[in-house]
Order: structure tokens, then C-alpha cells, then sequence
């Protein structure tokens, strides 16, 4: 009996569009059961879910009930995209895919179009954010880094994950994930010290403001997860249990959103602009003279999560009803992606939070 998994080895996953449309084979149901918590980890890592602290402050909400609703929202938006997770190992189909039997084949189509977008448009959120954040790490030293080049370097990584498809993507957010865990924590340690105190909101907040916070919070993890959360369980042995399948996709999630959304809730009054731009920029001058290196770390954090972009975009193209192989689906999207980021460079980075770095250091991004 092979105890060997076949996601141990770097091997490219089966490339045929057959592999989204028929699922999985049984046979390559051997992925370890630790696997899939590094990726739901790792996307929860960053500047997205720091911000989401930010918005709760800005809020006006208090301390003790802020931290009542950052509980109770993640608990609530992490519970979905868990539940879904289940029907991976034992489906052997991509969240999209698993469509068709609520759907038809016909019917999944749009919504497998909308993910395909989500997709893209995450992947242009978090390779700006980290361009950003690269660009002001080369200015700290006086280098020349053009946007452009910036983002190919990024999209060019996060493709290479893409291609070789979900094995690679499992492996690599299982380091990365270790890495940028402990990093953000001490970014977030090193950022409070900086901040005077936290944020005291002398009068009682409104219920309406808890309710938004608290949909603002379910939303942000259950919509950003759950439409693809079976996309990475699906080479779980097929017996794994239910409860084990839920546990370790709701326990990544809960366990690395929490901190961020408590450093930005912290930290918030230190953010003048509520945007992910707004946030690195805050980082930086807060961090003193460990700025490069959490430049570095917040440009280095879009790899891991965009490769599972890319990955998802392309089980989520085929699913369109598009016959073309899973790299070809996967180099449409990224590639698409990179034209929006450079589409959105005025109104993103080189119009937020660069041009008095930029024009300090005598840099040029185009």
C-alpha cells in the first residue's frame, strides 16, 4: 500500500479541463489532512483583513464591543465557507463545479463567470497592495522600480503556483503560511507599541453600527471563501470525516483573521486613509526602522494567496463551459489581471500613497 502522498512530490496537477468537469480521480485522493489549513490560513494573512479593523473603529465602536463583534463575525463568516469545504472529499469536485446539481450545467455558468471575475479582482487588490508596498521598499533606498515591472514580477511568481495548479499551491501556503503568520504578528506587536492607546469610544454604539460591523465582518470571510472552499479539499481521502473536513478549514480562517482584525482595530486611529494603500502607508510609519523589512513582508504576502487566485479562476473559467486546459485558464486570468492593475495604477497606487516617497527619492514609476 503507497503511503507516499502524491502532493508531497513537485508535480504538476493533471492539466486536461476533464479534471474540473468529471472531478478528481479517487485514486488521488491523498492529500495529507494538515494541507488545507495553510491555505485558508494564509489567505486571511494581510493588509485586506487588517483594514477590516480599521472599518470597525472607524465605526465608532468601543473597545469591549469591538471585540465582541470581531468574535462573533468570524465565527459566523468562517462557519460557511467550512460547511461548504465538506462536500469536497467527498464530491471530488471544485465549489463551482458542485453547481450543476443545484444549477444544471447551463445554470452554474454565470455564477462560475462572477467567481471567475472575483478571482481576477482579488488578484488586482493584492498585487497593488504589495507593488505598494515594494515600491516604497525600493524608494526607502533610492532605487529606480517601475510599476510596471513591480507587478509582472508578482503576477509572473503567482502564474508559475497557478500553472503547476493545486499540489504546489498546497506546498507552497504551507511555508509561506508559517512565515507570514509569525511576521504579521510582529508587525502588529511592533505597530501597537507606536499607538498611544487603543481606541475609546466614550459613548454606547448604536446597534446599527454593531449590525453593519458585524455583516461587514461575515461577509468579508464567508464571501471571500465559501465559493471556492471545496476547491481545496477535493484530493482529501474520500472517508476523511466531516467534522475533521470543517475543523480544519474553520480554524484557519477564525485563527488568522482574528489578530489582523484586532492589530487594525488598534491601530486604526494611526490609518487617515481607509483603503489597503491607507494601511501600508500607516504600517510603514509606524514600524520606524523595521519599515523595509514589513514593506517587504506586505509585497512578499500576494504570492501565496494570488496563486490560489489564480488556481481558483482557472477551475472557475472551465466551469464557464469553456474546453480549454486548466494552465490555459489559469494564464488568462492572471494575465488579465495584470492588465486591470495597470488599468487602476492612477487611481490606486500612484495616486495614493507614493508620490511624496517617490518624488523624495527621485523615483519614477513608468
Amino acid at each position: 500500500m503507497k503511503n507516499a502522498s502524491l502532493t508531497s512530490k513537485l508535480r504538476m496537477e493533471r492539466t486536461p479541463y476533464t479534471l474540473v468537469t468529471e472531478g478528481v480521480e479517487e485514486s488521488e485522493q491523498t492529500l495529507s489532512k494538515t494541507k488545507p489549513f495553510w491555505v485558508f490560513f494564509v489567505g486571511s494573512i494581510g493588509i485586506p483583513a487588517w483594514l477590516m479593523g480599521v472599518l470597525v473603529a472607524s465605526m465608532g465602536i468601543g473597545f469591549a464591543d469591538a471585540l465582541f463583534v470581531l468574535l462573533l463575525g468570524n465565527l459566523v463568516g468562517s462557519f460557511f465557507p467550512a460547511a461548504v469545504s465538506i462536500l469536497g472529499p467527498k464530491m471530488r469536485l471544485s465549489s463551482m463545479e458542485t453547481g450543476r446539481y443545484a444549477l444544471g450545467s447551463f445554470g452554474k455558468r454565470i455564477p462560475s463567470f462572477l467567481q471567475w471575475l472575483a478571482c481576477i479582482g482579488w488578484d488586482c487588490i493584492n498585487n497593488l497592495v504589495a507593488a505598494s508596498g515594494l515600491l516604497l521598499f525600493c524608494a526607502s533606498f533610492g532605487l529606480h522600480a517601475p510599476l510596471w515591472l513591480i507587478l509582472l514580477l508578482l503576477v509572473g511568481i503567482q502564474l508559475l503556483v497557478g500553472v503547476y495548479g493545486h499540489h504546489l499551491v498546497q506546498d507552497t501556503s504551507k511555508y509561506t503560511g508559517i512565515l507570514l503568520g509569525v511576521s504579521f504578528a510582529v508587525i502588529g506587536l511592533v505597530a501597537m507599541r507606536h499607538v498611544i492607546s487603543v481606541p475609546v469610544v466614550e459613548k454606547q454604539a448604536e446597534l446599527k453600527d454593531l449590525f453593519s460591523a458585524f455583516i461587514l465582518l461575515v461577509a468579508y470571510n464567508a464571501v471571500g471563501w465559501t465559493t471556492w472552499a471545496a476547491d481545496y479539499t477535493r484530493y482529501l481521502p474520500k472517508k476523511t470525516s466531516s467534522k475533521k473536513v470543517f475543523t480544519i478549514i474553520f480554524a484557519p480562517i477564525f485563527l488568522s483573521s482574528i489578530p489582523q482584525m484586532f492589530f487594525g482595530y488598534v491601530t486604526a486611529a494611526a490609518v487617515t486613509d481607509q483603503t489597503p494603500d491607507g494601511v501600508v502607508k500607516a504600517l510603514q510609519n509606524l514600524s520606524g526602522h523595521f519599515a523595509p523589512l514589513i514593506l517587504l513582508l506586505i509585497g512578499f504576502s500576494s504570492i501565496p494567496i494570488n496563486a490560489v487566485n489564480d488556481t481558483s479562476a482557472s477551475y472557475s473559467l472551465i466551469s464557464t463551459g469553456l474546453k480549454i486546459s486548466r494552465p490555459i485558464a489559469a494564464v488568462l486570468g492572471a494575465v488579465l489581471g495584470y492588465g486591470l492593475c495597470l488599468l487602476r495604477r492612477h487611481e490606486g497606487i500612484s495616486e495614493s500613497i507614493l508620490p511624496q516617497v517617490l518624488e523624495k527619492n527621485n523615483v519614477e514609476t513608468f
